[in-house]
């Protein structure tokens, strides 16, 4: 069933604008901390022009603040270099989660401030949702999806909506591997552009001593 809606909003996204990409992404992260606090560092890089091109990598970190069981808070930095412009981004974010039986539901809601080098600022905020179902020990496959809305100067209103799933395995207590699966659309304020995108993401944890169960989430 995923595979045909996303053959059809390929065809779709072909039909009307002849603007499709297909793209891969991959991130090394590593993750610390303890009780409480978690940090982590991650690399990425993102391939674009059916997966031919660079279009940018970047770093970034995080210090997330386990609340509660229920609750996280993520503020973050991201530097990326990209093809169009070097950028700087702050952002905070707000993650709720909740268990039903093997069934997790996360809802991450998040505002950044987004610096690019030469151009103007702009505001994003996004909201994604997933839903995570541990099906056993090592395995947890999930969907997700959201949009991002932008305010600037250029642009202004949803820019960007994406949705997919995937899936995250657990190698041993500290290495995990993500593999996801997106489909979406960018509004560039001129037309609309739609992409799949491949990512790929390894996590290495250097100890899990943290008194509450962190979320699993894939920044996109």
């Amino acid at each position: 069933m995923a595979l045909l809606i996303t053959s059809q909003l390929h065809s779709m996204a072909q039909n009307s604008t002849d603007k499709w990409d297909n793209e891969l992404w991959t991130g090394a992260r590593l993750v610390m901390g303890q009780s409480k606090w978690i940090y982590s560092v991650e690399y990425q890089t993102r391939f674009s022009q059916d997966m031919r091109q660079l279009d940018r990598w970047y770093l970034e970190g995080a210090a997330r603040y386990l609340a509660g069981n229920h609750f996280e808070i993520v503020p973050d930095f991201r530097y990326s270099i990209r093809t169009s412009a070097n950028e700087c981004r702050f952002g905070t974010g707000v993650i709720y989660k909740t268990m039903f039986k093997r069934l997790r539901f996360i809802n991450q809601f998040k505002a950044q401030i987004d610096i690019p080098v030469g151009k103007s600022t702009s505001y994003g905020i996004r909201n994604i949702i997933y839903f995570n179902y541990l099906l056993n020990e090592k395995w947890t496959p999930y969907i997700g999806g959201g949009p991002l809305y932008r305010i600037g100067e250029r642009y202004t209103g949803f820019e960007v909506i994406r949705f997919g799933g995937g899936f995250h395995y657990k190698i041993d207590p500290k290495h995990l591997v993500s593999l996801n699966y997106y489909v979406g659309s960018r509004d560039t304020g001129e037309e609309i552009l739609w992409n799949g995108v491949l990512f790929i993401q390894f996590t290495f944890t250097l100890n899990k001593e943290f008194r509450y169960v962190p979320a699993k989430t894939i920044d996109f």
